[in-house]
């Protein structure tokens, strides 16, 4: 497979990841947790890690705290999971990143989630959310990453690719 490949000719590296809509075998909900495919590549590969649960995080050898919140089916489920990750974060210390799946800041037909100015995110030095697949930087600190590559033909033209964030030089 790709991942084994790469890991094998890069075994230094960890990839981070959290589970969006699509990954979840039925609706993620906060009282019950859907099974997510990502977690068969959590087991499988130890340098893929799934912060799928709002107790976990990463930290990085140069003091960067990862965060994760999956993608959940309904708003207020999202807004207390980050509600709880927010509290638990030691500001002073370290450089505090999350990873989101929400619709956030769309600018599309359908109800957004939280804003990317929410004060929720304010302990937060960066957060980066899937789920909305054109990629764009909202605020100087909230990017939603969109897809790498065109998901329909509603993507005819639109730029793809992916962010290289350098932690050691935000």
């Amino acid at each position: 497979t790709c991942l084994q490949y790469n890991f094998e000719m890069y075994p230094d590296i960890t990839m981070i990841s959290i589970s969006g809509n699509h990954d979840f075998a039925e609706v993620n909900l906060l009282d019950k947790p859907a099974e997510s495919a990502l977690e068969y590549l959590a087991t499988v590969f130890p340098q893929f890690v799934l912060l799928d649960q709002c107790d976990q995080m990463f930290t990085t050898a140069g003091g960067t705290v990862i965060w994760g919140i999956p993608y959940y089916e309904h708003p207020e489920h999202f807004r207390a999971v980050l509600l709880d990750t927010a509290q638990g974060i030691n500001k002073k210390d370290y450089r505090n990143i999350l990873l989101t799946h929400q619709t956030i800041g769309s600018g599309l037909p359908i109800e957004d989630t939280i804003s990317p100015d929410d004060p929720l995110f304010d302990n937060f030095d960066f957060i980066f959310n899937g789920h909305i697949h054109h990629g764009e930087q909202l605020t100087d600190k909230f990017v939603n990453v969109g897809s790498p590559m065109a998901r329909d033909a509603g993507d005819i033209g639109k730029q793809k690719g992916f962010w290289i964030v350098d932690l050691d030089d935000p």
